[in-house]
């Protein structure tokens, strides 16, 4: 696996995310905000699986790099701007999501690169 095989997964779930949007609302305007938020959120998902392509992220340490954790909420701040502040929703096109929706996507990008972790820690005991 690598890089390769976790963009795929980060693919898979931002198409996944925006069918299911588009599906539930018919409103090509939140289908695209979910699969932006969902890009973002992937990323981030799919940089931390990534630190290490040996050892799982429990063994590492969720916490153990400062910078990543700034990124990380320098990211998410952008995001949630990027979704809420009405003159950058007007200039992105985005729409709000609703709780609902941050749920789904938190949901499908946490699982979408989860075979990546798992991996690591049949390999890490093995």
């Amino acid at each position: 696996y690598g890089i390769f095989s976790g963009g795929f997964s980060l693919a898979a779930a931002v198409v996944v995310i925006y069918f299911w949007a588009w599906a539930q609302t018919g409103n090509a305007r939140h289908a695209q905000t979910m699969g932006f938020a969902i890009w973002m959120i992937g990323h981030l998902v799919l940089a931390t699986f990534m630190r290490s392509e040996r050892q799982p992220l429990l063994r590492l340490g969720l916490l153990s790099n400062r910078a990543f954790l700034l990124w990380t909420v320098a990211a998410v701040g952008t995001l949630l701007a990027a979704v809420y502040v009405p003159a950058l929703q007007t200039i992105l096109r985005t729409a709000p999501l609703a709780p609902g929706d941050w749920l789904a996507i938190l949901g499908v990008a946490l699982l979408a690169p989860l075979w990546m972790e798992v991996v690591k820690m049949v390999r890490w005991r093995g």
